[in-house]
């Protein structure tokens, strides 16, 4: 991580690598108080301007990515001495910083691999890494990184684990990184794309799919759309919860007191009347059904939409002395 403050640190540069040619006296130097590392290696150029072609000549090793370093006056002095650069400090407060970038690695570079692993260690089928105190390493920006776990330790009985992953990427040096953590089992699930009002009959596009933790899951839920298509929440569903399957319904197709199709399916002939729903019911549900004209009550089945089949043979059931049923208003009969 990139600090928010620059520390005095002293690098060795001019130890490490021996002197070139002097530059010459007329090539005046100019001193970088700020600059951009773009490899691993601190070179003479990203100390001082005005040099040329000697810019390139290699100190030595700088910082990792994501970090900086500040090279004093005495130290930026010994390193224009010995590659005879033109430069001498007009202060003691004279410094260079030199910051290499990074980026944060993705916890996607780092579970991907560790997931691999847990799962030929005997992992659940389905399960999410749980990385409580994670704090990723810094690596170079715009570079492949390829990470693989070299030691796992990993306890079945109580899912916790314990790796170390190696990381390479160009530019850096290897880097291995200590894990722990834990697994928990999870659940592919049907949940609400949006809030589900009371009566609301789900279609495809208020579905989503979620893996949430097994523990959460307390009563049976749609995991499959089959289940949840076409049925009717009874209570508000909010968005990104699970579907318990105990709050669907089938929503009716004959409500009590509405017009319906009366069916009669008789062996070589099929009859069809108007009549009214006494009670309400979804498909197969069994209901009573008043013939208008006859003012006959036939028990029949939910076949569809409005419609009502009656299978052959059927007897009427017995009417009310008053000429209506119960709980039916006249008008409703009618």
């Amino acid at each position: 991580m990139r600090p928010a403050f620059l520390l005095p640190v002293l690098v060795p540069l001019a130890l490490a690598v021996p002197a070139g040619p002097a530059i010459r006296a007329a090539d005046a130097a100019t001193l970088r108080t700020f600059g951009i590392l773009i490899g691993p290696t601190v070179r003479l150029g990203d100390l001082f301007d005005g040099i040329g072609a000697s810019g390139m000549r290699a100190l030595g090793p700088g910082p990792g990515p994501g970090q900086s370093i500040t090279v004093p006056a005495p130290q930026l002095a010994a390193i224009a001495a010995e590659f005879g650069v033109d430069w001498h400090p007009r202060s003691p407060e004279d410094q260079a910083v030199l910051e290499r970038p990074g980026r944060p690695l993705r916890r996607a570079e780092v579970e991907g691999p560790l997931r691999a692993a847990l799962a030929a260690a005997g992992a659940p089928g389905h399960f999410r890494v749980v990385l409580p105190d994670f704090s990723p390493p810094e690596v170079p920006p715009g570079v492949g990184v390829d990470a693989h776990v070299t030691e796992l330790d990993y306890d079945p009985g109580s899912n916790q684990f314990s790796a170390v992953l190696l990381v390479r990427a160009s530019g850096m040096d290897p880097l291995e990184l200590p894990l722990a953590g834990s697994v928990e089992e999870t659940l592919r699930v049907l949940v609400a794309a949006h809030a589900l009002m009371p009566g609301a009959v789900i279609a495809p596009e208020d579905l989503g799919a979620a893996d949430l933790p097994a523990s959460a899951i307390t009563a049976a839920v749609a995991t499959m759309p089959a289940q949840a298509d076409g049925m009717e929440a009874e209570h508000v569903i909010a968005a990104g919860d699970p579907i318990p399957l105990a709050e669907l319904a089938r929503p009716p197709l004959v409500e009590r007191g509405q017009p319906v199709l009366i069916a009669l399916a008789i062996p070589g002939l099929a009859l069809s009347e108007q009549g009214r729903a006494l009670d309400t019911g979804t498909a197969g549900d069994d209901v009573r059904v008043l013939n208008p004209v006859s003012r006959a009550v036939l028990e029949g089945t939910v076949s569809g939409p409005g419609e009502v089949r009656v299978a052959a043979g059927s007897l009427p059931l017995a009417m009310p002395a008053s000429g209506h049923l119960p709980g039916i208003p006249e008008s409703a009969a009618q």
